[in-house]
């Protein structure tokens, strides 16, 4: 796919000047130029996707308002119109949440939720409905969440506004018209130690509210700041918060607000447009002429602009969007700045010069390799040099790292593992230079595409509906190309792709879909495409495309729920599945169908064949009976089960003994318990019917011990963990249970092992339960004595597995570590990093490559040449 060969415009070597805060270093380049035909300076607010996503701009009359008569548009990274939404009333904020969907909120309440072209996904009120007399006047939005304060000073919160109904809540604030919040940001709940979304208001009193469904608290901040804090900015970490006053000062806390990190004094009493954290180590303040960088100890960068200009944070950098380019403000990596950093002598600064002098000429090259390979260290400078080739956007210096990788990779004797490094960097770089073309403009840098993954990067090309360039990048990275299918014919099937696909028939649409479909090979699920259809009002389509699915069940599941009853019975009745039969006959009762159309459905069914073809008999009178009852209790069709249960050969007309299922699954719609097992009796008596079926009432009676015990173990232990568990999870809670009642151990632990002996469940697995529900509930003193009781038929490990996954300390695993053999150990010790025991491991088994490992994971130099040590002594 040559398409993946194609680069972005190179940036100016000019632009790609490093500038020093403090110890670090940041460099700033342009990106895209351009291509908009809109005046930025009427703009009054623009966000934009995380992750190098499209940007939305406000036209408004003032600050971050929009008056009846703007409108939005939305942009990608490199200027490209994708849409325009108009706007009917004030607008108090726009943000984008991880799935690219722009939510806009209005001053009186409602939040609209659009994709990426402007359609319109879902909307939804912020504001209870019996107080519409407050209006919004401020919003913070944090991943798929949004906040907003009114102007009573009320909060209302969503937690997820992708959901098809959001939940929205309220939280009181604790403030008044008195005592005013003059500042808003917000903790996301993965950041609190509490699980709860936090929110921070300063006040007008010089101080911060920190307030969750709980309620608020008062930081009592007054003797630290003396103005009120203006602007508030969280970490992308979660872990710093900064605040802007209206004196001019900047101050960094932790979110705890016990720790002050900085004191800015700014030297100007103008509030900043915008205020941003650049990555985790510094500060973005945007006033109308420059861009001022400050550090985590004082230091600060100056960035001149003689033109309006709009700062978009991301985690690891930030775009800055102005009337011309789009550019990005980075802190410059860690193995970029090791291979040019002045006068370094970092190995892979000398690999990388060893290439330039080859290239050259210069007998260099062969001195610095020397140098290198006498420390043994040309694996690792190929790796930094490998990431430092991803960290650029330049592909003539990507190529330049490359081949100063290649030209380590004829020094190192693990060519194997270099080699696959070397091909995963080039194909990461091929997809990334694609993304970033103007055509696309997904601005990723590579520490975004690796905390995004490939499946979502892959998705969100879908979402442009590139379908050409995600085939491509889909193949070149080995994901499957299904999804992009059956997203492509699910877009071409409600004619979101060409408007003249609108005067397209049916039938050639259909035609049309399957062939290319056909043309690639993949097994795509139609049904989804026909549900999909359906939806958007093209049933005739629905019902051609329903024709390719190759899974009867998903065609008559399909062919029910967009009602062709007749249709669904004559394929169920087809398929001699009774599961099917039941399925498309309780669909057909639901819609009600006349005594006409019943006989329709009898007539849909086929006829029985000869009595001499018989070589088994249907069940007795009374269990047809039975069965009936049960089919007319919860509704399903009379007639089409006469005509099923006539004396007809079951092995033709349909397999009876599965005829209990539905039965099953009826009970399980069902909250009491008494009905729930007569339901269960009756399926049980339905299978026992037939003699194929005794593994399906064997096991339905099973069911029903299992959920008389659980109800004796709700009622005496007082709990309500146990109804509708798994026998696994049964034993599971029984045994953590024991943490909240230490009195009720003994008989818990005797009602685990009757529940094992009882369900037969094997002793690996009880094992295994045991241990992870003694690690999960804290009982450490009980899995120590369940360790020493007898040998564990599978190994110690999972004890150390369950203990470091709950996160025990090292020292509470060592009963458990002291049990695994060497090669557990090991292992252990470096995921845990714990890298002198690991060392003392490697030298007891006398492994040299496991040396190896550790000196080139470890950090702590001492560490390092012990383990050269002892390597040089086994080479020996």
């Amino acid at each position: 796919h040559t398409v993946l060969y194609s680069t972005v415009p190179k940036p100016h070597f000019a632009d790609m000047e490093w500038q020093m805060l403090g110890d670090s270093q940041y460099h700033k380049w342009s990106v895209y130029k351009m291509s908009w035909s809109l005046d930025i300076r009427t703009c009054k607010f623009m966000c934009g996707a995380p992750n190098g996503g499209p940007l939305a701009v406000l036209e408004g009359a003032n600050g971050k308002c929009a008056d009846g008569n703007g409108a939005i548009y939305i942009y990608t990274s490199s200027g490209d119109q994708m849409t325009r939404i108009p706007l009917g009333s004030v607008v108090v904020g726009l943000g984008w949440t991880e799935k690219e969907h722009l939510l806009i909120v209005h001053e009186h309440g409602s939040a609209l939720l659009h994709d990426m072209f402007g359609h319109l996904l879902h909307s939804f009120l912020l504001l209870n409905v019996a107080h519409l007399e407050n209006r919004i006047s401020s919003v913070v939005f944090w991943d798929v969440g949004v906040v907003a304060l009114t102007n009573s000073m009320q909060l209302q919160a969503c937690d997820d506004v992708t959901k098809q109904e959001p939940v929205v809540y309220a939280m009181e604030s604790g403030l008044s018209g008195l005592r005013p919040a003059t500042s808003m940001a917000v903790l996301p709940p993965r950041f609190t130690s509490s699980g709860l979304l936090e929110v921070m208001l300063g006040t007008s009193d010089c101080s911060v509210v920190v307030v969750d469904v709980n309620g608020a608290e008062d930081q009592l901040l007054h003797g630290r700041f003396h103005a009120p804090i203006v602007c508030l900015a969280v970490a992308p970490n979660g872990r710093f918060i900064a605040c802007y006053t209206a004196s001019g000062v900047l101050t960094v806390m932790s979110t705890s607000f016990t720790t002050k990190v900085l004191d800015f004094d700014t030297a100007t009493m103008e509030t900043p447009t915008q205020m941003q954290w650049c990555g985790e180590d510094s500060v973005i303040m945007h006033w109308r002429h420059y861009i001022l960088m400050i550090g985590p100890y004082g230091h600060w960068i100056k960035f001149p602009y003689s033109v309006q200009k709009f700062v978009l944070p991301e985690v690891d950098s930030c775009r800055i969007v102005t009337l011309e380019t789009c550019e990005v403000l980075q802190r410059v990596p860690t193995y970029v700045e090791t291979i040019h950093r002045i006068g370094s002598t970092d190995f892979a600064a000398m690999l990388y010069d060893a290439m330039e002098a080859f290239e050259d000429g210069d007998p260099k090259a062969d001195e610095n390799v020397r140098s290198i390979l006498s420390h043994d260290q040309i694996t690792s400078a190929i790796q930094t040099i490998l990431l430092a080739a991803t960290a650029d956007f330049n592909p003539k210096q990507q190529k330049r790292y490359l081949r100063a990788a290649l030209y380590g990779r004829a020094f190192c004797t693990n060519g194997e593992f270099i080699t696959a490094s070397f091909v995963a960097t080039v194909r990461k770089l091929r997809v990334l230079n694609h993304l970033r073309k103007p055509s696309l403009a997904l601005c990723l840098t590579s520490v975004q595409y690796d905390t995004l993954g490939q499946s979502y990067v892959l998705w969100r090309v879908l979402m442009r509906r590139d379908y050409a360039a995600a085939l491509g990048v889909a193949e070149y990275i080995g994901l499957s190309q299904t999804a992009v299918l059956r997203h492509w014919a699910c877009a071409r099937s409600v004619s979101t792709l060409s408007p003249s696909a609108n005067h397209l028939p049916d039938q050639t649409l259909g035609a049309m879909i399957h062939a290319r479909l056909t043309h690639y090979g993949a097994s795509v699920d139609y049904a989804s495409i026909a549900t999909n259809a359906d939806c958007h009002g093209r049933n005739l389509l629905a019902n051609l495309l329903l024709e390719h699915e190759l899974l009867t069940g998903e065609q008559i599941k399909v062919l029910v729920a967009i009602g062709g009853q007749l249709r669904a019975l004559k394929k169920a009745a087809h398929s001699l599945e009774a599961d099917m039969l039941f399925f498309a006959s309780i669909g057909a009762s639901e819609h009600k169908h006349t005594h006409s159309e019943s006989g329709q459905v009898a007539n849909a069914l086929p006829h029985p064949p000869h009595p001499a073809a018989q070589h088994r008999r249907l069940p007795s009178d009374a269990k047809q009976a039975g069965l009936m009852n049960m089919l007319g209790r919860y509704s399903c069709c009379h007639p089409v089960f006469q005509v099923q249960l006539q004396g007809a050969n079951p092995s033709h007309v349909c397999q009876f003994h599965f005829a209990g299922n539905p039965g099953v699954d009826t009970a399980y719609t069902e909250e009491a318990l008494s009905i729930r097992q007569e339901i269960l009796h009756l399926a049980s008596d339905t299978f026992s019917s037939v003699r194929d079926s005794q593994f399906h009432q064997r096991v339905t009676e099973e069911q029903m011990d299992l959920l008389r015990l659980q109800s004796e173990f709700e009622r005496r232990f007082n709990v309500r963990c146990f109804m509708d568990m798994s026998a696994s999870e049964t034993v599971y809670n029984l045994v953590a249970l024991g943490a909240s009642q230490p009195s009720d151990v003994p008989a818990l632990q005797t009602e685990g092992m009757k529940l094992q002996r009882r369900f037969k469940i094997p002793e690996k697995r009880y094992y295994s339960l045991k241990i992870r529900a003694l690690a999960a509930s804290g009982q450490i003193e009980a899995l120590r004595s369940f360790a020493a009781e007898k040998k564990s038929p599978i190994g110690y490990r999972p004890f150390v597995d369950a203990c470091t996954a709950n996160g025990y300390r090292p020292s509470q695993c060592v009963p458990f570590v002291s049990r695994l053999s060497l090669e557990e150990k090991f292992n252990y010790y470096m995921q845990s990093l714990l890298f002198e025991q690991a060392a003392e491991v490697a030298v007891r088994i006398k492994d040299r490559s496991r040396l190896e490992e550790v000196r080139v994971h470890c950090g702590d130099k001492s560490i390092q040449t012990l383990c050269a040590r002892h390597m040089d002594r086994l080479a020996a």
